[in-house]
């Protein structure tokens, strides 16, 4: 990270190393039974690494892709970049506050392009205290990315 290797914030280690269950704990198992020979772990740890770089490179390849959503859809790159962003975060939500500081333009712009995304399916739509918040349709944006690959 201090060195400005961005694609390290995609890593997820730890979802790595619990996803196969048991191999965690056994990898711990082996050593202690193997005099403490740490290799056992090691080769899980880099095994798991690797899954995790894996993870991160299928997400890279299908955040470039998103600017392909343009072949089916009309969109503009405020929009793609949002939905970049978006689809990364898959928990994130934004308000018309937050794309309006995004994007450098009014809160009226902001707002058109996230109802448009909305009438694509691309954005749910939630009211909290009189306020909308916008999340990603993530099985839609597949679902367009899939239509534009195959043009």
């Amino acid at each position: 990270l201090k060195h400005d290797l961005d694609w390290v914030n995609f890593l997820s280690i730890s979802s790595a190393l619990k996803e196969p269950g048991k191999g965690y704990e056994n990898s711990f198992k082996l050593v202690k039974e193997n005099e403490c020979d740490l290799t056992y772990f090691i080769i899980y740890s880099l095994k798991s690494l690797e899954r995790a770089l894996d993870i991160v490179e299928l997400k890279i390849n299908r955040l470039c892709e998103v600017p392909l959503m343009n072949k089916v859809v009309g969109i503009n790159d405020n929009q793609i970049g949002l939905i970049q962003r978006l689809y990364l975060h898959q928990a994130r939500v934004i308000d018309v506050k937050e794309h309006a500081e995004n994007i450098n333009k009014g809160e009226e712009t902001a707002r058109l392009e996230l109802k448009e995304l909305v009438a694509m399916d691309i954005l749910f739509e939630e009211k909290y205290k009189k306020r909308s918040y916008f999340y990603i349709n993530k099985v839609k944006v597949d679902e367009l990315l899939d239509n534009a690959k195959a043009l």
